[in-house]
């Protein structure tokens, strides 16, 4: 008696593997018969892609502007330190110096107290000076 509650035991653990394999299997074929159909391919490439097309324009959009923004701040930079070259070469004052390039950077949309200026060694001839803004 022992040895046919095993059988039993053994014969229902195969039907519910069966069960799962039977579904398994209809789960396969309908994803077989998904990807041989053809109606409506477009409609799901497009939803799959437009999230990448769309953060992908963002990107560049930010990275175009932080590209115009490190144009302008050079700019204005530049701006500054020729102003602040000319005002030193003048008088040879490097407060003067320093009032010219801070008024520049201010007219170009900079606060003064982000603006460093000095007088540095000319990266062309050690012997000339040269304004780093």
């Amino acid at each position: 008696m022992k040895s046919y509650a095993k059988v039993s035991a053994h014969m229902s653990s195969r039907r519910g593997l069966g069960k799962i394999m039977f579904h398994g299997l209809q789960i396969l074929r309908a994803v077989q018969r998904f990807a041989r159909n053809r109606d409506g391919n477009v409609l799901i490439l497009s939803a799959l892609s437009l999230p990448v097309i769309i953060g992908t324009a963002a990107l560049v959009a930010e990275y175009g502007d932080a590209l115009l923004k490190r144009v302008e701040n050079q700019r204005a930079a530049d701006l500054a330190s020729y102003a602040g070259a000319i005002a030193y070469d003048k008088t040879k004052s490097e407060t003067d110096m320093t009032k010219a390039a801070k008024n520049v950077a201010l007219l170009n949309g900079i606060a003064a107290s982000d603006v460093q200026v000095s007088l540095v060694p000319s990266p062309r001839n050690v012997k000339n000076k040269a304004v780093s803004v």
